[in-house]
């Protein structure tokens, strides 16, 4: 049994912090073990790795808990709750009932805060006090001096993708996670926000159109400039995004490579309305918010309260010569959220309490009653039996047997559909055992060395 078991659900936005804790609890002289949401034994609800303190990717309540803790390692009453999802919008941080909020028995795990607007959020919808710990972002960590040489430099950047090193690199980092998700993704994320998500997948089309609009103009004023426009990890291929790097010489479409590899190698910075303003401003650095269809209030990310926004092409153009703009938002609003300190990086404030779960009963969740660990039982044996039934109907013909149950076709189709993208993107989510290995050597170098200086 390990110590610590970390599940990560996305390596491109979890895996840097993941390796970081890791090699830091390992100094110390704890086991850990890692697991992905998307590891083929997990998805297919047979996978069981005991360990003493459980770190979970997101916990939202019962289900997730099961899901996220329960289910892949069995009843733990140490769990941590990393929630890598702490950037919302305006509405959902207002909503003490937004389904992010921890309820049920998951507000007895810990949870820890990138910063105190994080921990207030928590607060308001019922979490403990001292189950909602401040410790830092520890994504920003991988963005101190100390890192510099996990990264590469531009010139090695340029030799793999063919990119010309001497020129300026404008780099988009784009958040158009809604616009071209299939209909079982889409229905699933639907089912979380509800039918106002259609509005936003909406103006997310109209959006994308619009700045693709402006990139070409770009693309032919400044044609010595080549333009990288990095996917979001979630951002399935665009025949539009397609068309115009085969039409422009200096335009790429690049997923690989960390979206702070990205920011550390690019000279000018785009965005419309990713989260990652926050790496830029951590980096050092500054970019554009380009906004050519008004976003309500509500949607708002809430660190681009008050932020300065470009909203019409002739200033976007005209942007495009300058490199040292101001940052575009609150920088004291962006510390709000991202409580990063100089003197102590997170990853090390994050190891320190997990030191005290594991060592200590203070963040223990309370203990449950016999009927409900009964329940926990039956609902894995529930879950694994529907799996394997599932698998063996979705191949059979079961729209011709089942066409009298539209509702059991639909539920097969969705079934089939879910494991077509598991499979699909299971290489865009989980590392590789090599991966892993080379990403996890250079960061334990490095956290070797910075405690023992």
């Amino acid at each position: 049994m390990a110590d610590f078991l970390i599940n990560y659900e996305h390596k491109a936005r979890e895996l840097d912090s993941v390796c970081l804790i890791k090699a830091e609890l390992e100094r110390r002289g704890y086991s850990v073990d890692l697991s992905c949401t998307y590891d083929e034994e997990r998805t297919r609800h047979r996978q069981r790795r005991k360990a003493k303190v459980v770190l979970t990717s997101a916990l939202y309540n019962n289900s997730s808990l099961h899901y996220f803790v329960y289910s892949l390692a069995g009843f733990c009453r140490k769990v941590v709750n990393l929630q890598w999802e702490q950037s919302l919008t305006n509405h959902d941080e207002a909503d003490p009932n937004f389904y992010q909020n921890p309820k049920e028995y998951a507000r007895d795990a810990l949870h820890l805060c990138w910063g105190e607007e994080v921990r207030n959020r928590l607060s308001r919808s019922g979490v403990s006090s001292n189950k909602a710990i401040v410790v830092g972002p520890s994504q920003m960590d991988i963005l101190r001096p100390e890192f510099n040489d996990l990264f590469l430099n531009k010139d090695d950047i340029a030799r793999e993708f063919n990119l010309n090193s001497t020129s300026e690199w404008v780099l988009f980092i784009s958040s158009f996670t809604f616009v071209n998700m299939t209909d079982e993704e889409y229905s699933r994320e639907r089912q979380c926000m509800g039918d106002r998500l259609d509005d936003f997948r909406h103006l997310s089309i109209v959006s994308k159109q619009e700045i693709i609009k402006w990139l070409e103009l770009a693309l032919m004023e400044y044609p010595d400039k080549i333009y990288i426009y990095r996917p979001h990890p979630s951002e399935n291929g665009d025949e539009s995004l397609i068309a115009m790097a085969a039409k422009y010489p200096n335009f790429y479409i690049i997923k690989d490579l960390s979206v702070k590899q990205w920011i550390k190698s690019s000279d000018k910075i785009l965005t419309w309305y990713s989260t990652s303003a926050a790496e830029v401003f951590f980096s050092g650095k500054s970019c554009s918010i380009l906004r050519p269809i008004p976003i309500p209030n509500e949607w708002e990310v809430s660190i681009y309260r008050n932020a300065t926004l470009i909203s019409d092409p002739g200033v976007f153009l005209c942007d495009m010569a300058v490199n040292n703009s101001p940052f575009p938002l609150d920088a004291f609003l962006v510390r709000e959220y991202y409580q990063v300190e100089k003197s102590s990086p997170s990853y090390s404030r994050i190891c320190d309490v997990l030191e005290e779960v594991i060592n200590t009963t203070k963040f223990d969740m309370p203990r449950i009653s016999i009927s409900f660990l009964v329940k926990i039982h039956f609902t894995q044996m529930k879950t694994r039996f529907l799996f394997i039934l599932k698998q063996i109907l979705s191949r059979s013909n079961y729209r011709m047997i089942f066409f009298w149950n539209q509702l059991l076709v639909s539920k097969l189709d969705n079934h089939i559909e879910s494991m077509s993208r598991l499979n699909r993107d299971r290489g865009k989510n989980q590392a590789s055992e090599e991966e892993l290995t080379e990403i996890f050597a250079k960061i334990q170098r490095v956290v070797n060395a910075v405690k023992h200086v």
